[in-house]
């Protein structure tokens, strides 16, 4: 099950995304998904286990002012619960409501010891667009991606 994102889900999606991403802190994901999640609240969903309420992923996303643009800030699904579908639901909802915004396109960035996921955005539509050297510092690279939607 996909509900909405609340902030009483912080501390577990701040647990999930930390385990996505182990190069940062849980505090910098709660400090940056707080704002995200308030300013924000229709791009941000969590997924649920069917048998419970146990979250077992999230993702959190923003639009440009001007609506042209969208971008995934977060998406990641607990690692016992990989390879179940959860991550699909996720991004099939978030590319919904992107769509329903009438957004031209949406972008996201994946950390290089992350690339192993390109294969997952590239069934949703997603194209490499650059490779953003050391954007993370200490010689990180990001993987920048991008989908671009047919403008009603």
């Amino acid at each position: 099950m996909i509900r909405p994102m609340e902030i009483s889900d912080l501390p577990t999606i701040t647990h999930i995304f930390k385990q996505a991403n182990p190069k940062t802190t849980a505090e910098a994901i709660h400090k940056y998904t707080l704002p995200v999640l308030q300013e924000f609240p229709q791009f941000c969903w969590i997924v649920v286990h069917s048998e419970g309420t146990k979250i077992v992923g999230g993702i959190t996303g923003i639009i440009q002012k001007d609506r042209s643009a969208g971008y995934i800030m977060d998406i990641a699904v607990e690692s016992s619960y990989h390879h179940q579908n959860f991550g699909h639901l996720l991004m099939a909802r978030e590319l919904k409501v992107f769509d329903e915004a009438n957004v031209s396109s949406v972008e996201l960035e994946i950390h290089y010891l992350n690339a192993k996921v390109i294969p997952f955005y590239y069934r949703y539509g997603f194209r490499l667009q650059k490779i953003k050297k050391d954007e993370y510092g200490s010689g990180q690279d990001a993987i920048e991606m991008n989908k671009t939607f047919k403008v009603n």
